[in-house]
């Protein structure tokens, strides 16, 4: 894989840890990531590394957070 062919996902957080990198001596970041699969009303966290296959019910809501 090139960075021609990156999508959207490796652009993003390419540029979130460069950005995070460049302002490290004024800003403290805490970066966390969460992969969901929103497939017939069911979230599904792509990311659970135990094998649960964690399933959240249809009013799962997530909200952004930035601690400055």
């Amino acid at each position: 894989m090139t960075e021609e062919t990156w999508g959207v996902n490796y652009r993003a957080l390419r540029d979130l840890f460069h950005i995070s990198k460049e302002r490290a001596d004024a800003i403290k970041y805490e970066v966390g990531v969460q992969m969901i699969e929103i497939y017939n009303e069911q979230v599904r966290d792509l990311l659970v590394s135990d094998g649960s296959n964690r399933r959240y019910p249809s009013s799962y809501t997530c909200c952004a957070f930035v601690k400055l």
